[in-house]
């Protein structure tokens, strides 16, 4: 799966994450990782290049292991953050 960090979507979660969580641009990287998601297989279906992958999850919360946990406080920043998007 690809995404474009400049397509339209990618931009706007960018500026929603900069509101909620005060990040500069600066602070932002454009990467490549690895990895599995079901949304790589609706990419290929549709051939939507503009899909974004965000999440919760730190280093520390043992994401995709056994008893994986998110802090309540990036729970309600994530809210924002899509609270922002889907209204902008």
């Amino acid at each position: 799966m690809k995404t474009d960090p400049n397509a339209e979507y990618a931009l706007k979660m960018k500026e929603a994450v900069k509101l909620v969580q005060g990040y500069k641009d600066s602070d932002f990287v454009a990467v490549g990782v690895g990895g599995s998601t079901d949304m790589a297989f609706v990419q290929e279906v549709t051939g939507n290049e503009n899909i974004i992958v965000r999440g919760t999850g730190r280093s520390d919360s043992n994401m995709h292991g056994n008893n994986e946990w998110v802090y309540v406080r990036d729970l309600k920043a994530f809210a924002k953050e899509l609270i922002y998007f889907l209204t902008q």
